[in-house]
Parts: C-alpha cells; structure tokens; sequence
C-alpha cells in the first residue's frame, strides 16, 4: 500500500499478533498480506485543518479470482481471524492487561464481522 499523509498524528498499521505498528511518513510503501496478518489503523487525529491520510491498496489479480462470494468471505475471515485472536490469547493468558485488551479487541472484530454479513446480506 501507499500512504498519503499531511496534517495529522496517529494512523499507524498496526500489526498487533507481532507486537509491531508502523508509522509511514508521506509517500510510504509498505507491502505485506493483509489477507492473512490480522492488522488494523491506530486512531488518527487532525493538526492542520485540511490535514488528510488516504492509503492506496493494491490486491494481486490472482488472489482476486481465488475470492467466494460475499457469504463464503464473511465465514473465512471469521473463521481466520477468530483463529489468529484465540492464539493470541493464548500467548497472552499469564498477562492480565494484555488478555483484557486482547479480548475487547476480539469482541470488536466480531462485531464487526456482523455488521458486514448484515451489509452483504443486504445487497
């Protein structure tokens, strides 16, 4: 991906199974599978009035065609991701702050993979 920043603060990749974020400075590449590394943006905070991030994705033509549809790719990633959030909890179980991080973290992606089996039902 590329990121496009100016005027802002925050909006690190966040690669939370490696312990690891990234903070990209403007014009940045970064290439990794996103398909498969659980990862999110930390929070982003304007300082500038017009102050922008937009990052620009590219998904490779072969992995593409591989795709279900909607329903199939909703079930994958709850399946992936609960699995990836099960062995972090794991990792995390003799760390008190950490597991309750971690577990508010997999209600959010839960919650967010409802939403998105709601929104493709709705096409």
């Amino acid at each position: 991906m590329v990121m496009l920043t100016r005027g802002i603060e925050g909006g690190h990749l966040a690669l939370p199974e490696y312990g690891v974020r990234f903070e990209f400075q403007n014009q940045s590449l970064f290439i990794f599978n996103g398909a498969k590394i659980l990862h999110g943006v930390t929070p982003i905070h304007r300082v500038k009035p017009k102050g922008y991030r937009y990052s620009v994705v590219y998904y490779s033509l072969k992995g593409m065609s591989q795709c279900g549809s909607a329903e199939e790719e909703i079930e994958f990633l709850k399946k992936s991701k609960t699995k990836a959030a099960i062995n972090r909890l794991d990792r995390m179980k003799n760390d008190p702050e950490k597991l309750k991080v971690a577990r508010a973290k997999l209600e959010a992606q839960r919650l967010k993979a409802t939403a998105l089996k709601k929104k493709a039902e709705a096409l």
